[in-house]
């Protein structure tokens, strides 16, 4: 699947009512899609895990949609300990803090190892905690 696919269905699945609760809500993100969280597993179920479409999502550090569907994409045995620390102090808001850590960094044998790498207090380390607790 190629990243304008990926933007197409986006597009397809936007759902205006939520883009405007989370908005309101007070979402770091400034292009909100609003797509729920099944629709962007569906998505994912069929790209596969696709590390390069799942770094070029997540390097789209203004959409939404583009962050949380990065982290269904990545490969977290691909990743190194300073990578996942890059990619956590890298997040925008915390629902993709949360998603990182459920997705990708709670798999990892070394996920306690990255939460002391965190600055304690942080929305990163929240999040990450949140999934190890």
């Amino acid at each position: 699947m190629t990243l304008q696919e990926v933007k197409q269905r986006f597009f397809a699945y936007r759902n205006g009512n939520t883009a405007d609760i989370l908005r309101r809500g007070g979402s770091n993100f400034s292009m909100i899609f609003g797509c729920e969280l099944p629709v962007l597993t569906g998505i994912a179920r069929e790209a596969g895990t696709d590390q390069e479409l799942a770094m070029k999502l997540w390097n789209d550090s203004t959409v939404r949609e583009s962050r949380l569907l990065a982290t269904f994409l990545m490969d977290s045995e691909a990743l190194t300990t300073d990578d996942c620390v890059a990619l956590a102090n890298s997040t925008v808001d915390y629902e993709d803090a949360l998603m990182l850590a459920f997705k990708v960094l709670k798999r990892r044998p070394d996920a306690r190892q990255i939460l002391d790498l965190l600055p304690r207090g942080s929305r990163q380390y929240m999040a990450l905690r949140q999934h190890l607790d």
